[in-house]
């Protein structure tokens, strides 16, 4: 639900489910991938370089797919250096 919410633009409801998901589940990388990239669309520079480093420490596989975010998003200078 939290990645519906994301995908339609709505961060509060986003944030929301995702914070959820990563609690109940907090050795699963994509609920805290996401809110990754949701923080980067908001501009929260230092939350999303939190929760990206995060899932890329629980699973490293996930960590092209970061990359992939990082070029795509306008607020990636700072991030892309966490990543390189």
């Amino acid at each position: 639900l939290g990645h519906i919410h994301l995908l339609l633009g709505e961060a509060i409801p986003a944030e929301q489910y995702l914070s959820l998901a990563a609690r109940l589940k907090p050795n699963d990388a994509e609920p805290h991938r996401l809110l990754g990239t949701l923080y980067l669309s908001v501009g929260r520079l230092s939350d999303a370089a939190r929760e990206l480093t995060l899932a890329s420490t629980i699973d490293p596989v996930t960590l092209d797919t970061m990359k992939q975010q990082l070029d795509a998003t306008p607020h990636n200078a700072r991030l892309r250096a966490v990543y390189a």
